[in-house]
């Protein structure tokens, strides 16, 4: 992402699963991952979990917006 998005550019990720999976795929990954994966980078915008997924992902999701430095 970082060569691909000019500074102030805009990341937008809807991260799937955030539960505790023992396995996968998916893998499961925790906030704090994704959030250190771009801390260098990229400055977090939002963060949340979305209101409207489908049924099966509902609670499993982490919606975030990052802004590249």
């Amino acid at each position: 992402m970082t060569d691909a998005l000019a500074p102030g550019g805009l990341f937008i990720g809807l991260f799937f699963p955030t539960d505790d999976r023992p396995a996968g795929p998916p893998f499961a990954v925790t906030e704090d991952e994704i959030k250190k994966l771009f801390e260098s980078k990229f400055e977090l915008i939002l963060s949340e979990k979305p209101e409207n997924s489908v049924s099966p992902r509902s609670g499993k999701e982490q919606l975030m917006l990052f802004k590249k430095l």
